[in-house]
């Protein structure tokens, strides 16, 4: 997902709930944050760019 979806999302949410939107732009952040300082997080894949399977800590 790229910034812009997450925007999408964000205002879509905000719509009917703001502060479910809050916390949903609050987990993206520290989602973010994690990857990256910690960019290998997750399970290896044969395609270098795509990490599946990540930590329960990425999981919303």
């Amino acid at each position: 997902m790229d910034a812009e979806g997450a925007k999408k999302i964000f205002v879509e949410i905000g719509q009917e709930q703001p502060q479910a939107a809050e916390r949903y732009f609050q987990q993206f952040r520290y989602k973010a944050g994690l990857l990256f300082d910690h960019p290998r997080l997750g399970e290896r894949h044969p395609e270098p760019s795509v990490r599946r399977g990540c930590s329960s800590k990425l999981r919303m």
